[in-house]
């Protein structure tokens, strides 16, 4: 239903960071593709998409996880957020999507 919106914050995501859109779909653990993932993750929560919505698209782009995962990844944005004003000067024009 709102994977058109998933779609162009993984895009957004992908530009910003220079990584290919498939790296955010893979089991990587690199700091930089994790960070990147978790961002979408947060970005598409703020948007008002579910949870259950993104482990949805993330397992539509091939990435199976759960909603534990997906909440601590939030938390992880919601931290740097609050302790990175550049961070947050990132998230505020990825969101603008």
């Amino acid at each position: 239903m709102k994977k058109h919106i998933f779609d162009k914050f993984a895009d957004g995501v992908c530009h910003h960071t220079k990584l290919d859109k498939g790296a955010i779909f893979n089991k990587s653990k690199s700091p930089e593709i994790v960070l990147a993932r978790q961002s979408l993750f947060y970005l598409c929560l703020d948007r008002g998409l579910t949870r259950a919505m993104i482990t949805q698209y993330m397992a539509e782009e091939g990435y199976d996880i759960g909603g534990g995962a997906i909440k601590y990844g939030i938390n992880v944005i919601k931290s740097l957020i609050g302790t990175d004003p550049d961070f947050k000067i990132i998230i505020d024009k990825l969101s603008k999507v």
